[in-house]
Protein backbone atom coordinates (compact mmCIF):
# COMPACT_ATOMS: atom_id res chain seq x y z
CA UNK A 1 0.00 0.00 0.00
CA UNK A 2 1.46 3.52 -0.97
CA UNK A 3 2.30 5.79 2.18
CA UNK A 4 -0.10 8.07 0.84
CA UNK A 5 -3.21 5.54 1.03
CA UNK A 6 -1.94 4.21 4.51
CA UNK A 7 -1.88 8.04 5.81
CA UNK A 8 -5.49 8.44 4.08
CA UNK A 9 -6.60 5.05 5.87
CA UNK A 10 -5.95 5.98 9.22
CA UNK A 11 -7.31 9.44 9.44
CA UNK A 12 -10.62 8.48 10.98
CA UNK A 13 -8.98 5.85 12.92
CA UNK A 14 -6.91 9.14 14.63
CA UNK A 15 -10.12 10.98 15.22
CA UNK A 16 -12.43 8.31 16.91
CA UNK A 17 -9.69 7.40 19.20
CA UNK A 18 -7.18 5.17 20.42
CA UNK A 19 -9.54 1.92 20.63
CA UNK A 20 -10.34 2.46 16.84
CA UNK A 21 -6.70 3.54 15.97
CA UNK A 22 -5.60 0.07 17.73
CA UNK A 23 -8.15 -2.06 15.59
CA UNK A 24 -6.72 -0.32 12.26
CA UNK A 25 -3.48 -1.08 13.30
CA UNK A 26 -4.19 -4.92 14.06
CA UNK A 27 -5.74 -5.10 10.32
CA UNK A 28 -3.01 -3.70 8.65
CA UNK A 29 -0.77 -6.53 10.51
CA UNK A 30 -3.13 -9.25 10.10
CA UNK A 31 -3.49 -9.31 6.22
CA UNK A 32 0.57 -8.67 6.53
CA UNK A 33 -0.17 -5.22 4.58
CA UNK A 34 3.16 -3.74 3.31
CA UNK A 35 3.13 0.13 3.32
CA UNK A 36 5.58 1.47 0.79
CA UNK A 37 6.52 4.74 -0.41
CA UNK A 38 5.36 6.33 -3.40
CA UNK A 39 8.48 5.90 -6.08
CA UNK A 40 8.80 7.35 -9.63
CA UNK A 41 7.75 4.32 -11.11
CA UNK A 42 4.62 3.67 -8.91
CA UNK A 43 3.84 7.65 -9.84
CA UNK A 44 4.48 6.91 -13.69
CA UNK A 45 2.17 3.71 -13.44
CA UNK A 46 -0.65 5.08 -11.45
CA UNK A 47 -0.49 8.15 -14.25
CA UNK A 48 -0.97 6.17 -17.07
CA UNK A 49 -3.86 4.00 -14.99
CA UNK A 50 -5.56 7.13 -15.09
CA UNK A 51 -5.03 8.26 -18.41
CA UNK A 52 -6.96 5.20 -19.33
CA UNK A 53 -9.77 5.38 -16.86
CA UNK A 54 -11.09 8.83 -16.64
CA UNK A 55 -13.12 7.75 -13.15
CA UNK A 56 -10.14 6.94 -11.15
CA UNK A 57 -9.11 8.77 -8.75
CA UNK A 58 -5.60 9.23 -7.50
CA UNK A 59 -5.65 7.00 -4.31
CA UNK A 60 -7.08 3.91 -6.37
CA UNK A 61 -4.77 4.46 -8.87
CA UNK A 62 -1.79 4.24 -6.58
CA UNK A 63 -2.76 1.39 -4.98
CA UNK A 64 -3.48 -0.46 -8.22
CA UNK A 65 -0.24 0.97 -9.21
CA UNK A 66 2.38 -0.24 -5.99
CA UNK A 67 0.74 -3.70 -6.36
CA UNK A 68 2.08 -3.75 -10.26
CA UNK A 69 4.90 -2.58 -9.52
CA UNK A 70 5.98 -4.41 -6.53
CA UNK A 71 4.25 -7.69 -7.76
CA UNK A 72 1.27 -8.34 -4.77
CA UNK A 73 -0.18 -11.40 -4.75
CA UNK A 74 -3.44 -10.37 -4.55
CA UNK A 75 -4.89 -6.45 -3.89
CA UNK A 76 -8.15 -6.93 -1.22
CA UNK A 77 -10.51 -4.23 -2.17
CA UNK A 78 -14.26 -3.31 -1.39
CA UNK A 79 -14.64 -1.76 -4.75
CA UNK A 80 -15.66 -4.46 -7.37
CA UNK A 81 -14.48 -2.12 -10.21
CA UNK A 82 -10.74 -3.08 -9.26
CA UNK A 83 -11.73 -6.33 -9.76
CA UNK A 84 -11.86 -5.20 -13.65
CA UNK A 85 -8.72 -3.32 -13.83
CA UNK A 86 -6.61 -5.75 -12.16
CA UNK A 87 -6.34 -9.45 -12.21
CA UNK A 88 -4.36 -9.34 -8.91
CA UNK A 89 -7.62 -7.34 -7.28
CA UNK A 90 -10.26 -9.13 -4.96
CA UNK A 91 -13.43 -7.97 -3.67
CA UNK A 92 -14.27 -8.46 0.35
Amino acid sequence: MPASVYAEALVRPYREGAATLARADAFFVDFAIRVEPVSAEIARRAAELRSRRTGLKLPDALVLAAEDVLGAAVVLTADTAWTKMSRRARSI
